[in-house]
């Protein structure tokens, strides 16, 4: 009696104006809020409660805009493309002072996440373009 209809899946439970390359983003943004995750706990158990509440919001500042984007919110799209251009910027300063390998992932990460989220694409899944 509890039997699944013949063609569920976990696919057709998704928004059908997500897009792909959205949801790569939205991935991406969920994989670095998990991973955070690990930074939190081990600050914690280390005690440091400062880098605690530091990586807490580096969670919050991903999975909250992941979720919104998943959700499909306008809000989201704004605050992430504000945040991936403050990304950039740093990326920009890391490239030049710190590590060149971590400010071109960062550069091209984020150009490409702010690329796409400005795309005439992007904005009918939204919903801000018809």
């Amino acid at each position: 009696m509890n039997e699944r209809p013949l063609g569920w899946s976990f696919w057709s439970k998704l928004n059908p104006n997500l897009t792909f390359r959205l949801l790569l983003i939205i991935i991406f943004l969920a994989l670095i809020a998990f991973l955070n995750l690990f930074g939190l706990y081990d600050n914690f158990i280390k005690h440091d409660m400062d880098a605690a509440l530091l990586s807490l919001f580096t969670v919050c500042l991903y999975s909250i805009p992941a979720y919104g984007l998943f959700k499909l919110k306008r809000w989201a799209r704004s605050f992430e493309i504000v945040f991936s251009c403050v990304c950039l910027i740093l990326g920009v300063i890391m490239l030049l002072f710190e590590s060149i390998a971590s400010g071109v992932f960062i550069i091209a990460t984020h150009g490409l996440i702010v690329k796409y989220l400005l795309s005439k694409e992007c904005k009918q899944a939204i919903g801000i373009t018809s």
